[in-house]
C-alpha cells in the first residue's frame, strides 16, 4: 500500500521549520512522479488518497461507508477536474462511490479505536467497545469496503490492555458469529438459472465457500428469487450476499423475505451488494423458509454467496 494523506500544506514539521504554509496542492508535490515511482518500484502496490488510485478514501474518519456504497468511482477536484490530486477532491462522494464510476476505486474506511490516532494516557478509559466495533464492521466489510483500524502503541511501543481486551472480544465474536451458515443445510432453489447449467450456475455455488464460483441466470433476466428451504424452523439475525466481484458490481437492490402463517413477509431490503453485503437484521426471526429476490440488476446477477446465520448479541 502506498497511502497518501489529503491533510498537507498546512501546519508541520517541514524538514523542522514548523510553520504553517500555503501551497499550490495540485504541483508542489509532483503527484504523477511520485505515483510513477511507486509503479516502478512496486507495480502491484495499492496507491491510496482520496483521488485514488487503485484504493479511495471513504470520506470520513468514523469506518463507515454510505448505506449504499459502489466501488466504482470518479474523482472530482473541487475545480471539477477529473483526475484531482490528494487533498484536493469532492471527498465526501467517496462515503457511496458513484453507481458509473468511471474507476474500480472500492473505499477505505478509517477510524481510530481510540478518539484519536496517538496514544494519550487520558483516553486509556475511552477505547471503543465491542459493540461500538460492531457497528463499524457493519458499515465497512459488511458495505463491500475495507477497513483500517487505526491502533496507537503507549509510551512502551506495546498496546495497552484495554485496547487488547476490546480487539480480543471483538475477534472472538467475529469469528463466532460467522462460524455456523445455516444455509449450508437449506434445499435451495431459484428462480432461473443460466442456460439450466446447474453444474456451471447453479445454486450449488451459493455454499461452496468458493467466492468465484457462482450462480447466474440467462441473458436479459435482471431480476430473480432465490428460496431456502430446511426441514426444521431456523433462527437468525444475520444475511450475508457477495457477488462474483471478478464480474463486477452488477446487483442493484435485494429484498429478504421469510415465510410467515403462509405468507411471504418482507424482513429487510439493501441495495449494493458487491464484495460483500451483510445484514444486520432488526431482530430474531424464525422460519422454515427464506426468499432472496433480486429486485433490480444492471446486468444478470452473478451471485456467489448466500449466508444465515444466528449470533447472540
Amino acid at each position: 500500500m502506498s497511502w497518501h494523506d489529503g491533510a498537507n500544506g498546512g501546519d508541520g514539521f517541514y524538514g523542522g521549520a514548523r510553520e504553517t504554509r500555503n501551497i499550490d496542492r495540485k504541483v508542489y508535490y509532483g503527484w504523477d512522479t511520485t505515483w510513477a515511482m511507486t509503479r516502478a518500484m512496486q507495480p502491484q502496490a495499492c496507491i491510496f488518497s482520496d483521488a485514488g488510485w487503485d484504493v479511495r478514501w471513504i470520506g470520513n474518519e468514523k469506518g463507515m461507508a454510505g448505506e449504499t456504497c459502489w466501488a466504482t468511482y470518479t474523482p472530482h477536484g473541487n475545480d471539477d477536474s477529473e483526475r484531482p490530486v490528494p487533498g484536493d477532491t469532492r471527498y465526501k462522494e467517496g462515503i457511496t462511490g458513484h453507481r458509473d464510476g468511471k474507476f474500480w476505486m472500492p473505499g477505505e474506511c478509517d477510524v481510530a479505536l481510540r478518539p484519536g490516532w496517538f496514544y494519550h494516557t487520558d483516553q486509556d478509559l475511552q477505547v471503543k467497545s465491542v459493540a461500538d466495533l460492531k457497528k463499524i464492521y457493519f458499515s465497512s466489510v459488511g458495505r463491500g469496503q475495507c477497513l483500517d483500524l487505526g491502533l496507537s502503541p503507549d509510551t512502551r511501543g506495546r498496546l495497552h490492555q484495554n485496547d487488547v481486551d476490546t480487539l480480543a472480544a471483538f475477534g472472538k465474536w467475529l469469528r463466532e458469529a460467522f462460524d455456523d451458515n445455516l444455509a449450508v443445510k437449506a434445499k435451495i432453489a431459484a428462480s432461473n438459472v443460466r442456460g439450466n447449467n446447474m453444474s456451471a450456475f447453479g445454486v450449488a455455488h451459493l455454499t461452496d465457500s468458493n467466492r468465484y464460483s457462482y450462480w447466474a441466470t440467462d441473458d436479459g433476466v435482471l431480476s430473480a428469487d432465490i428460496v431456502l428451504r430446511w426441514k426444521k424452523v431456523q433462527t437468525f439475525n444475520y444475511i450475508t450476499l457477495r457477488e462474483n466481484i471478478k464480474l463486477g458490481h452488477r446487483i442493484d437492490s435485494v429484498a429478504v423475505d421469510i415465510m410467515e402463517n403462509g405468507n411471504w413477509k418482507q424482513i429487510a431490503e439493501v441495495t449494493s451488494i458487491g464484495a460483500l453485503r451483510i445484514v444486520p437484521l432488526n431482530n430474531y426471526y424464525s422460519t422454515k423458509m427464506l426468499r432472496i429476490r433480486i429486485l433490480k440488476s444492471a446486468a444478470e446477477p452473478c451471485l456467489s454467496d448466500i449466508g444465515v446465520y444466528f449470533s447472540e448479541e
